[in-house]
């Protein structure tokens, strides 16, 4: 289990990522959101939609969740 975070502001393409803990790209805590201790990216998404709806997954830390 790994430890989520979402972006509070979306990207060049209009969507807010979802981030690992530990992944290089993960934005300065204040400008994101924890998601909670989560068995995968996709529980992670999940759970971000229920705030957000424009979701996508980090290339790097959650590439089985990243839209291309």
């Amino acid at each position: 289990m790994y430890k989520y975070y979402v972006t509070k502001r979306t990207n060049q393409e209009g969507r807010r990522e979802i981030h690992r803990e530990g992944c290089a790209y993960l934005p300065e805590r204040g400008s994101c959101l924890y998601l909670g201790k989560l068995a995968s990216s996709f529980s992670a998404v999940a759970e971000a939609r229920r705030i957000y709806t424009d979701i996508n997954g980090c290339f790097h830390c959650a590439p089985e969740c990243h839209l291309n």
